[in-house]
């Protein structure tokens, strides 16, 4: 399994057909960009992987060393090597980014899953299920359950627990307040339930980080204070000094 580099661009003729590598612009250099092709190990079988859009070749070339430096993390055990292959198709996928050596040799070397399909709301049901069984009190597993219910699944459950960003639950926050006209504090409790379920998930290594506690929360309305017209201001001066005097001489009496 070498693979190979290749250089392309996206000129059309004038019937509309890709150049290609025939491109007569090619002869530059600074012309198209750079990609690689290689067939590597899957647990479907031996697959294609092909990326493009590298503006160099020695980029190219540094992307194409890394899938060889990963799948030998499996150091030679096939079933290994498919694993990693799976890793690499599904972070690859719709452009994605390779996948960090150290944190493949680090999971695998623990026999840890490397790719993880679990959604947020398979999480939150196996978080809840843990609380159950804690020294948690009912009343609080209760509350949690209902956050878990009538909000974060209905608008998280479906990403993967792997995939959930900052962004995924400020949106979250943001769109439960008006749909159901909740109260700040309450929207602050929705965001400690999720908050607490990721940190149990980083304490498991299913995720590097709390996107929880990094998310932003929607600041709440104030109401808008005016201040007294002249005209109300002699009014209840007027009052309180009727009530003042009321009182004093109901006192003398």
């Amino acid at each position: 399994m070498k693979g190979s580099l290749y250089r392309a661009c996206t000129c059309r003729d004038d019937t509309g057909k890709p150049f290609g590598s025939a491109c007569p612009r090619m002869s530059s250099t600074k012309h198209g960009t750079w990609g690689f092709v290689v067939r590597m190990p899957s647990t479907s079988g031996r697959r294609q992987l092909r990326r493009s859009g590298f503006a160099r070749r020695a980029e190219a070339e540094a992307a194409l060393t890394l899938v060889h430096r990963l799948l030998e993390v499996a150091d030679g055990d096939p079933t290994g090597a498919d694993r990693i292959g799976d890793l690499i198709f599904a972070a690859t996928r719709n452009g994605g980014a390779l996948p960090s050596f150290d944190e493949v040799r680090r999971r695998y070397s623990r026999g840890q899953v490397l790719v993880d399909t679990t959604t947020v709301a398979d999480w939150l049901a196996t978080w809840l299920a843990d609380k159950a069984r804690s020294d948690t009190r009912p009343g609080t597993v209760r509350g949690y359950a209902q956050h878990v219910r009538d909000y974060l699944s209905p608008h998280l459950g479906d990403l993967r627990l792997a995939h959930l960003r900052p962004s995924h639950v400020s949106d979250m926050l943001a769109a439960i307040r008006p749909d159901k006209r909740l109260s700040a504090a309450t929207v602050q409790r929705v965001r400690a339930t999720l908050r607490s379920a990721l940190a149990d998930a980083v304490r498991h290594e299913l995720v590097t980080f709390n996107a929880a506690a990094h998310a932003s929360v929607p600041s709440a309305n104030r109401p808008e204070v005016r201040p007294l017209e002249p005209e109300q201001i002699g009014h209840l001066l007027g009052v309180a000094g009727t009530t003042a005097w009321a009182r004093s001489s109901s006192s003398r009496c």
